[in-house]
């Protein structure tokens, strides 16, 4: 009995709620009390809905208190280019011959023991310097210079002596920056002189073999 009442209990409230609900409307609309009242009386109890269990949740979190995303990784810095090779310096041109290169004219007669010069000329470029220089023991003349002219020759007449034999003279003829002329003259006994041509590098005086 005790479960039955409680079972009951609920719907006799249920059942005045609704009956205080019914006589208020029909009161508002002006039907009679005991028409409402035997209406709320038949009218069956509303079912009871079983609440449906609670179901488990997560909220997402706020995404202002996220975690801030990592920063991207720096892009890896270039390589530089390798340097290229120095090249290497260029070689210093050599320089060029007197233009028209210097010639060289000895003329005489030959003797027994000694010989005559009778002409030293040089032919070469307007203004080129020559220098005539005798080596050995009694020469006739130790040095004469000279500068060819206008007409491209130069005679040397104080080199034009008797020369004993083994005497020599040297005939230089040079230019500022230009590869000049060497000419050696060996007096012999009884023989004609020994003649030998080479070049000189600018600023140099010794002779050497023509480029």
């Amino acid at each position: 009995m005790s479960s039955m009442s409680e079972h009951t209990a609920p719907r006799s409230r249920h059942s005045i709620r609704a009956g205080a609900i019914g006589l208020a409307c029909a009161l508002a609309l002006g039907l009679p009390a005991a028409v409402v009242s035997t209406s709320v009386a038949q009218s069956p109890a509303p079912p009871v809905i079983p609440t449906p269990p609670d179901t488990p949740f997560t909220t997402p979190d706020d995404p202002d208190d996220e975690a801030p995303a990592p920063a991207p990784a720096p892009a890896p810095a270039p390589r530089p280019a390798p340097a290229p090779a120095p090249r290497p310096a260029p070689a210093p041109a050599s320089p060029s011959k007197l233009k028209p290169f210097p010639v060289v004219i000895v003329a005489g007669r030959q003797g027994r023991r000694s010989t005559r010069v009778t002409e030293l000329s040089v032919k070469g470029p307007r203004g080129a310097r020559v220098v005539v220089r005798c080596l050995g023991r009694r020469c006739p003349m130790r040095r004469a210079i000279k500068r060819i002219s206008r007409a491209g020759r130069v005679r040397i007449r104080k080199a034009q002596r008797v020369y004993r034999a083994g005497l020599v003279i040297e005939i230089r003829v040079t230019d500022e920056d230009r590869v000049g002329k060497y000419t050696s003259i060996r007096f012999r006994r009884g023989r004609t002189p020994a003649r030998s041509d080479a070049c000189l590098q600018p600023g140099s005086t010794e002779p050497s073999a023509c480029p």
